[in-house]
Formats: C-alpha cells, structure tokens, sequence
C-alpha cells in the first residue's frame, strides 16, 4: 500500500506536465490558457467555451453503475459509440473493433477451439482459452461465470453497436476481476423504422458468411434479430470452423415509468478445430502445419449454447430507479486437446444463472448512490477421459459436479460539486466453489469459499470544460478457476493449494475533448499479490501456481481527431512495464523478469477517409514490440508490424434502405508473425502462427 501510495504522489508532477504539454495540443496554436475567471467567453478558445454548441458531447458511463458522465469518472476507460463500430472488418474476433482501446491486447483471433484471448494492463495473458481476469459483460448481462472465466463465441460481433471499456482492479464494480471490464451492446432496435437487411460475405481461407438482420421501433415496444452462419477453413491445416448465431432482442414500455427488455442469443459450434503450436524448427520446416497429435486425434471443439435475459427498470418515487435481471445460460461443450499424454477428452454441461437488483438516486443529483445485490451459479457437469494415440477412449478419469456460486452486495456513491467530483464504492463477495466427486468407489466432496471486500475511491476536477484531471485507487481480486486447480489427471477434489490473487491500483489522467477530437493519457501502478502465473504446460496444458508478487506499471495514451471534413485519425499507444517483484518456482528465482506473452510498446492507429459521399476507405496499422515466451526470459519472440485496409461503397445511409459493396485485406504487406503465443509450453511450442494476406468481400442490402 505504501509503496503504491509513494508512486501516485511523486507523480503529481508528472500530471501537472501532462496536462500543460495536452492542453497546448487541444487549443489554438500560440493561445494562452489565462485564468478562467478573468476573461469572457468571448476570448476563451471555441473547445472550451462553457455552452458551445459543438463542445463537448455528453456521455453517460453505465458500466460503473454510477452514472457519471465519462468526464466526471475517475478511472481509466474508453467508450466506443455506434460509427466506432460502423466500420467493414471482417469480423472473426471482437479485437477488430476494440484494438484501439489502449491497454488492451487480444491474441488467438484464428485458433477456433481455444478462441480469442483478451488481456488488460496484463491481466488475462495467462488464461489458456478465453478470457480471464475480466469481467464481460454483454447487453446488461455477464458473460464471466463466478469462477472467473469467459468466452466470447456467442457475442453476435455484426450487430455491436457500442461499448464501454473500464481498465484496471475493478472488482468494486463486478466482482471476480483483476483486470477491468468489458461491456458491450448490440442492435436492439430503438428508432429503426423498419429494417431488413442481408449481408453475403466470402474471402481467402474457405471464408463464406450469411447474415440477416431485421428490426423495428413501433409504439410501447421495438426488436431486434441477427441471424448467421460462418464458415472457415483458415490458413494453417486443421483450423476452421463452422458456427451458427442467433442474437435477438424484445423491449416492451409496460407503462411510462415501467420497461422490460428480453434478449436471446443462440450459438451452435459443431466445429472449432485445434491447430496446436508449434516449435522454432517446426516453424522453419513449415509454418502452415499442424501440430502431429492435433491432426492425429481431430482436436477441437463442439459448442451448444443458449442464453435468455430478462431486465426490468421503473422509474420510481422522487426520481430514484430500481434495476433487476434475471438469466439462465445452458452450454453443451466437448473438447479433444492435442494430446494423448494424459485424459485430454473433455466434455461438459454447464447451467449458468444469475439475478441482481438495485436502486439508484437521480443522476442529477450532487450527492448520488447505488446501491444493490447479486447472485450467480455455475454448475459444470464434467467429465474427462484418456484416449489412445489414435483418439479412441481408453477410460474415464473424472466425473463430478463443479458448483461456482457467488453472493455479493455493493454500494457505491459519487459527489459532484463545481468542477470536483468524486466517486467511493465499497463491495462484499462471498463465493463458494465445490466439487462433488461421482468417479471414486468412494464419493466425495471439496469446498473453499473467499469473501474477500474490494474497495474504490476516486477524485476527478474539470479545469476547463473538456479538460479533466482525475486519480483513483482501487483494489481486485481474482479467484482460482476451476480449470487452474485440477490436476492433468482430471483427479477429484481440488488438487491445487492456488488462492486468490489481490491487487491494488493507483492511476492518475487527464481527458480533453473539444469539437474536432478528444484525447486522453493516464498513467498507472498495480500491486498484486500471489498472482496466479503459468509456471509451466504439460503436452498442452497450463499447469498455474501464485507467485509471491508482481509489479505493473504503464502508460496509455489515445487521441482522435478530424483532419477536415472528410477525414479521421486515432491512434492507441501502450507502454507495459510488467515484472515479477518475487517470484520463485521449484528454486528457480524469477524475480525482476518480465511477466511473459506481453509486450512493452503496442501502438495501434487508423485513417478513415470518406472519398465522397457513397465511397469510403479505411486504413489500420498496428505495431507490436517483442516479449517472451517463458518465466526465465530465456526465449524472446520479435515483435511484428500489420495493417490492414478496407474499401465501401454505400448507396444511403445504414439505417435506409441501399446497396452496401466492401472489399478488404488484412495483412497487406504479407508480414510473418505469431496471431498467439503459448506461454510456458512444454518443448517450447510457444508459436501459433498469423496468417498471411488475405482478402474478404461482402455485399450487403437493406429494404
């Protein structure tokens, strides 16, 4: 606490620079920033006049539960809005969109079995499929399990229309994370007039789409629906898939005060291969190969899953709100690892459900609260086998009942007054996990249970309207999953002593908006201790333990901006200073080595340029610096330059009726590089390679 504390003071000065070299960026060439009370709106630059027009665009952060508008929230987030996501990718991975969110890092986009890996100021990096250490939330509704993990499969990426992006500790908010949140919303229908539209999509790699989206906003209710269906073979040999979405939404106005949302959400994978890594020889020998026993044993995935939400929000009394949900998730999963070295046939049927209800003063209010509960269960019916070299079972090793269930409370408050504004939240996690053993003559039952509490204060001043300083402490926590306790054998019980991991986060940033752009840049420092760290892999398989502690410490910076009427620029830059403070493995010393699969510097930037008024062209580069691959920095992997370039031609605007053309290609200058890196990997098959340039068309029509 102390040495965190040492850190966010000695940086004032640091902020004080910050915020005179930024305020120079954002107003006129040569203007002064005199003092605010003593000169007229007359004389103050346009960005920063109090009431312009053009000023300053008010949003409201939900996913801090707050309400706070972005400028008056003390923590490091980005929002995304609808023309953020108005842009052709190719849409395999939710990366495409939010690759320009400073500190985040995705890896694993072409990897259908594992999926795609996202990570946070490092948190994340470990898990070895999905997404760990993040709390991820789509259409009001979580997609982390009590235990920690999530995946991202069943997110319909073509119907995005926002998101919200909250980094650092932030188990205040959620519950079981380190790392931040991720809160998405797809296309539910408000204001759409009526609306048909059909997507065809086909590119290099066996890639072929259908998509049908359709809505309405009529009277008391309006909805949503997106259906498609995706097939791709990929560039390496065993690496496609086939998966089948349904994404469907139903608002109802029960009364001017009284609304009801339902939504649903489809998803049937029944092939997601594994193409395994690779080692450096096996890479020279020939980059599009398959690992041997991912070919010989058909490894991958096979997914059903289906998900239904229902919220509820009235406007009560005095202008206070009551919130409540209620979901139900049932997922049939099987997956073949590549590997015949230990029971690496996987099958699982998982019933994932939750409720929670809060209240919450008026937004306008200068002193305002939320307060609320929640509950969630995961229930994994799971079982696992040994299967011989040519994939056929050869005995079961486990069959038991994994039970993740999670209570909380939280109450959080924010005070505005003037320029300050301040935001405290104060929360209680009671979370259960047990394993009931159905395998042994002799049936048994484990139990742990953590009740840890997460605290958060920030402080946020407005120096002049669109230019916001903030700092914030906060702290998180993140269980064990039940993936990182057992052992290789798939044995009972929970045969690792893992405990939870505790972090503290201390970050200081400013924001600047003003009628052409907006900027922001944050620095930040996050103590964890026994931090859960692959200390090594068995034939594939992670194999975790907690290190004594780790160090992060980092800058962020994003900046957009309007180079004229008909062309935009942003860029993202992250540096990463991640390290293990104390760290020791079997007597292997690993302190001051640098947490691996991160890289110290990513820079991601992008051009849109509007050719005229139906022709479009996008441009998005990204840099990534070298990391390693292993505890001991031993085996270092380079860092890698992409871009990627898009073309549109759009008859009318989306939400009319038209003709949509697009033809894109990723990876235009045909660069090497790795799209995952498998930390720890036993025989050092660390590298899944990245595909080459590859080209994609779509062809698009709205009625």
């Amino acid at each position: 606490m102390e040495k965190i504390l040492n850190k966010l003071i000695h940086s004032v000065k640091s902020l004080l620079i910050l915020l005179c070299a930024l305020t120079s960026m954002v107003i006129a060439e040569d203007v002064v920033l005199p003092d605010k009370e003593a000169v007229p709106t007359s004389e103050l630059p346009e960005a920063f006049v109090d009431g312009a027009p053009e000023a300053i665009d008010t949003i409201v952060v939900t996913a801090t539960r707050s309400r706070l508008t972005e400028e008056k929230t003390p923590m490091a987030l980005s929002v995304l809005s609808e023309s953020d996501f108005d842009v052709p990718n190719q849409g395999l991975g939710l990366d495409e969109w939010l690759m320009q969110v400073p500190g985040l890092f995705f890896e694993n986009r072409y990897n259908f079995a594992q999926n795609l890996r996202v990570s946070t100021r490092g948190f994340g990096a470990r898990a070895p499929f999905g997404v760990r250490g993040i709390r991820l939330i789509t259409d009001g509704f979580p997609d982390t399990l009590p235990d920690g993990q999530a995946q991202v499969d069943g997110i319909d990426l073509l119907s995005l229309r926002s998101a919200e992006v909250i980094r650092g500790p932030s188990s205040v908010l959620y519950g079981n994370a380190s790392g931040g949140v991720i809160s998405l919303a797809t296309e539910d229908g408000e204001g759409q007039p009526g609306l048909v539209k059909t997507q065809l999509d086909a590119g290099a790699d066996g890639f072929r789409r259908i998509n049908v989206q359709a809505g309405k906003d009529v009277g008391l209710w309006h909805g949503w629906v997106s259906a498609s269906d995706l097939s791709y073979q990929g560039q390496r040999r065993h690496a496609g898939t086939d998966k089948r979405l349904l994404n469907a939404h139903g608002v109802v106005r029960l009364s001017e005060t009284q609304k009801l949302k339902a939504v649903v959400g489809l998803l049937d994978q029944p092939l997601g291969q594994d193409p395994g890594a690779l080692t450096l020889d096996q890479i020279k020998e020939d980059r599009w190969q398959a690992s041997a026993q991912s070919e010989s044993l058909n490894a991958g995935q096979s997914v059903e899953q289906a998900r239904i939400g229902l919220q509820y929000e009235e406007d009560l009394a005095q202008g206070h709100t009551i919130s409540a949900h209620i979901f139900r998730l049932n997922r049939d999963f099987e997956q073949q690892l590549p590997s015949s070295f230990f029971p690496s046939l996987i099958n699982y049927e998982r019933i994932f459900s939750g409720a929670g209800v809060s209240v919450a003063t008026p937004s306008e209010d200068p002193w305002g609260w939320v307060a609320g509960i929640e509950w969630a269960r995961q229930a994994d019916d799971r079982q696992r086998f040994l299967v011989d070299r040519q994939g056929q079972v050869v005995s079961q090793t486990q069959d038991e009942l994994q039970v993740a269930q999670i209570y909380a409370a939280f109450l959080q408050t924010h005070w505005v007054a003037g320029p300050w504004s301040a935001m405290f939240g104060l929360r209680r996690d009671n979370l259960r996990l047990s394993i009931n053993d159905a395998q042994s003559t002799a049936p048994f039952q484990s139990k742990r249970t953590f009740s840890p509490w997460s605290l958060m204060g920030g402080l946020t001043y407005e120096i002049w309207p669109g230019l916001s300083g903030f700092v914030s402490l906060g702290e998180g926590f993140e269980s064990p999953s039940f993936t990182e306790i057992k052992d290789l054998s798939g044995g009972g019980g929970f045969t690792r002593s893992l405990g939870p991991a505790r972090a503290l986060n201390a970050e200081v940033g400013v924001r600047a908006k003003w009628s052409s752009g907006e900027l922001s840049a944050n620095l930040f420092w996050i103590d964890t201790k026994d931090e859960i760290v692959v200390v090594g892999a068995f034939e594939g398989v992670d194999i975790f333990d907690n290190a004594g502690r780790t160090d992060r410490e980092g800058f962020e910076f994003s900046l957009r901006q309007d180079l004229g009427s008909r062309l935009k620029w942003q860029m993202a830059y992250t540096y990463a200073g991640y390290r293990f403070d104390e760290f020791v493995v079997s007597g292997d010393v690993f302190n001051g080595n640098r947490l691996p699969g991160l890289p110290k510097h990513v820079v991601v930037s992008s051009l849109d340029f509007a050719i005229s008024d139906r022709w479009s062209i996008w441009m998005d580069g990204s840099m990534v610096g070298g990391r390693f691959a292993d505890n001991a920095n031993e085996d270092y992997v380079a860092g890698h330059e992409l871009v990627n370039i898009k073309l549109r031609y759009r008859q009318a605007d989306p939400k009319s009726h038209g003709l949509e053309w697009v033809m894109g290609i990723n990876n235009l200058f045909n660069q090497t590089h790795f799209s995952n890196i498998r930390i720890n990997a036993n025989r050092k098959a660390y590298y899944e390679p990245g595909p080459a340039r590859a080209w994609f068309v779509g062809l698009g029509w709205s009625f």
